[in-house]
């Protein structure tokens, strides 16, 4: 047992000696000049392992992610620390190559211009000090740099399908102190540039693990006339429907059918058919302003207005069908009343209906039939679109 703990003894012992001899660093090292200076463009490999994502804010078209940003480059003025560190440090003989300097070098070594553009916000979570940042050295010269990040950064939806869309939201990093002429940032070659956690998953919408997809953009800045390389990360998701089903949909379809309800009343029970026809059409307007909350004011037109707008306009043609009904039971005028000898040279008045009518009783057994009718066919017609765009 002691066999199989010494090694790890010694190497914490080592790791313990490089964190307090920050002194080893190169005397004529200098942090703010790149490697190779004045020479080829030093290549800075990237790659991003995504450990959550969401929530999603579809008001503020924002997302919120963390990741572990992971950069690696070669500076051969380090050559030299590495050599030094092995020499006054005690590793085990088996063990790698890999030396972690730790947070102590963090300060003095030369890291790679790197920013997030569409970052509205980015905060480095600590626990400890220097817990979230990774910095080792190899032989060659090579660090390796990794830090845990939260970013809230920009995402650009188009909402016209809502709740039937399906959204990407990149997660874009770039520089900008040095062109590619100097600094050449990239993808790293192996298979886990990208990186996803099996685990992730928000409460309003269900990411595609399998659908993340890497990029190289290319933008110019103006004033500089350079070329600055934009890597950039999307992350695919869509919407959980359930939500959107019982608390949406479910309630507006039956509101309407309550609404429906009213052909059946007699027209008589005036109180009953009012009080039911408002109590739906309000009903729906708390629905309809439930949704436009969601978004910022003078966005697009979704599709799960459509539904809801449509919806209002059966719960309120229900209304105008009882108007029209109690305008036709009303009691025709009393006819006017002739005396039984008119003078001579007078016109009697033609025998003839005052206005004509379609009876109340037809009136409600047409729409009985007409309005459930189109209502089932506009429910047919919408639910086989949102079908044929969602899968």
């Amino acid at each position: 047992m002691s066999n199989r703990v010494t090694p790890w003894l010694l190497l914490l012992a080592a790791q313990l000696q490089v964190c307090a001899n920050v002194h080893l660093m190169p005397a004529d090292y200098v942090k703010s000049f790149r490697p190779n200076m004045g020479g080829q463009a030093v290549g800075v490999n990237a790659s991003i392992f995504i450990t959550s994502f969401g929530p999603v804010d579809s008001a503020d078209m924002t997302a919120a992610s963390e990741i572990y940003f992971r950069t690696s480059w070669i500076d051969p003025r380090l050559r030299v620390l590495y050599r030094d560190i092995k020499q006054e440090t005690q590793y085990p003989a088996n063990y790698s190559d890999f030396i972690y300097l730790g947070g102590e070098y963090y300060t003095h070594v030369w890291k790679p211009d790197v920013y997030f553009p569409d970052a509205v916000s980015m905060d480095r979570p600590i626990v400890e000090e220097d817990d979230s940042v990774f910095l080792g050295l190899l032989e060659d010269g090579r660090i390796i740099y990794s830090v845990r990040l939260m970013l809230k950064t920009r995402c650009r939806m188009t909402i016209e399908n809502y709740p039937f869309d399906k959204q990407n939201c990149p997660i874009c990093v770039s520089q900008y102190k040095y062109p590619v002429s100097e600094q050449n940032l990239r993808w790293a070659l192996d298979y886990f540039a990208i990186e996803v956690s099996d685990n992730l998953y928000t409460s309003h919408f269900a990411v595609d693990q399998g659908a993340t997809e890497r990029s190289v953009e290319s933008s110019v800045e103006v004033n500089l006339f350079h070329s600055f390389p934009r890597l950039c990360v999307k992350v695919y998701f869509s919407r959980h429907l359930m939500m959107f089903i019982f608390t949406c949909y479910l309630p507006s379809f039956i509101l309407v059918a309550l609404a429906f309800v009213s052909f059946c009343i007699d027209h008589k029970s005036v109180p009953a058919r009012v009080s039911l026809a408002i109590t739906t059409i309000l009903a729906q307007i708390t629905l309809i302003t439930g949704v436009a909350m969601k978004f910022p004011s003078g966005s697009t037109l979704r599709l799960i207005d459509i539904y809801l707008s449509a919806n209002f306009t059966f719960t309120f043609c229900t209304m105008l069908e009882f108007a029209l009904v109690s305008y036709s039971a009303r009691p025709s005028p009393s006819p006017q009343l002739i005396p039984s000898s008119p003078p001579q040279g007078t016109r009697l008045p033609t025998k003839r209906s005052v206005r004509s009518r379609i009876s109340h009783c037809d009136l409600d057994a047409i729409s009985r039939v007409f309005f459930p009718l189109v209502f089932g066919l506009f429910n047919a017609v919408y639910g086989l679109y949102c079908i044929s765009i969602y899968l």
